[in-house]
């Protein structure tokens, strides 16, 4: 068919030659973050957001092979954040059920873990600690 538009492309515009060409980067060092958190109202933004549709869409590999986290990380008031968000609210919003199915710390397997509560006992540390769970989905009626 002459009218059909091949895949990635909006238009006339091939939409994956210019994500390609796009330093995501760059843009993420000239966002000033503390000028975005203070202008942003939190909490009414996480009740609009539907949180699982931004999950599902989320393609985790392409963000880390084309960020730098730690820098990222590093410009982000977490105590700040944290004082914003509604947390209890948004995990009810995530309509997933799901358990830990392991932890490892700074790369070994631990132990001291609650699977159901989703809660880690993290040993005592001077420095941080690279925390990795595995998450597995339960059944509904799982009693878990």
């Amino acid at each position: 068919m002459a009218n059909e538009v091949a895949p990635g492309v909006v238009g006339s515009v091939d939409v994956d030659a210019v994500v390609q060409r796009v330093d995501i980067q760059s843009i993420v060092d000239k966002i000033d973050i503390e000028g975005v958190v203070d202008r942003v109202d939190v909490e009414r933004m996480v009740n609009k957001i539907d949180i699982q549709a931004v999950v599902d869409r989320i393609d985790i590999d392409e963000i880390l092979s084309r960020v730098d986290l730690q820098q990222l990380v590093a410009r982000i008031d977490v105590d700040d954040v944290l004082t914003r968000v509604d947390l209890d609210q948004l995990i009810e919003r995530i309509d997933v059920n799901r358990v830990l199915a392991r932890v490892d710390i700074d790369g070994l397997p631990y132990d001291k873990f609650d699977p159901v509560a989703m809660t880690v006992d993290l040993p005592p540390a001077t420095e941080s600690l690279t925390v990795k769970v595995e998450l597995v989905p339960v059944a509904e009626g799982d009693d878990r």
